[in-house]
Order: C-alpha cells, then sequence, then structure tokens
C-alpha cells in the first residue's frame, strides 16, 4: 500500500528515523535524547535539507554547520541528508 504524503513529513520522518538509528549505532546517543518533539523536528529537519540542496558538495559542511546551533546538527544527520539529496538528485529512491 502506498501511503500519501502531501505536506511531506512522512519523508521527512523516513529521514529522522534514519537519522537516529545512525547516531545510536555509531555514538550511543541521538537528537532524540534531547526531548524534541516531532513537531519541533520537522522545521530542523526542512532547514537542512534545503541548505544540503542550495550548497555545492564542497561547501556543505561548512555551510550547513555554520546555520544551526553548535550540536544541533549530528555528522550522521548531515550524511543522511546528503545521501537522500543526491538520490533525489538522481530521481532514485532512498534506501
Amino acid at each position: 500500500m502506498e501511503a500519501s504524503d502531501v505536506t511531506g513529513e512522512l519523508k521527512l520522518a523516513m529521514q529522522m528515523i534514519a537519522t537516529f538509528d545512525k547516531e545510536y549505532e555509531e555514538t550511543g546517543k541521538s537528537l532524540l535524547d534531547r526531548g524534541y518533539s516531532f513537531y519541533e523536528l520537522i522545521p530542523l529537519f526542512s532547514k537542512l535539507n534545503r541548505l544540503v540542496t542550495e550548497s555545492s558538495f564542497a561547501e556543505i559542511q561548512k555551510t550547513v554547520l555554520s546555520s544551526f546551533d553548535k550540536g544541533a546538527v549530528s555528522i550522521q544527520m548531515l550524511e543522511i541528508a546528503i545521501q537522500i539529496q543526491k538520490e533525489s538528485a538522481k530521481g532514485v529512491k532512498p534506501s
């Protein structure tokens, strides 16, 4: 069954889950540990995706990390956002 994603929240929720899983796997903690609600995370991930899309690959880390409060974006969040944007540009569904 296909799910409708009119607001884009389903895609963001899937990105969040992948990010939290990768953060836990690599560091033993994640952004979830900070007590954010789903609706507080939506603008964070939306902004991250917009900045990744607008930045060249060479400037992504510098541009993105300087656009958020220190510690708000983990390297895992950034890696997953980059992967999603690359696959979207190629027309490939993220794995």
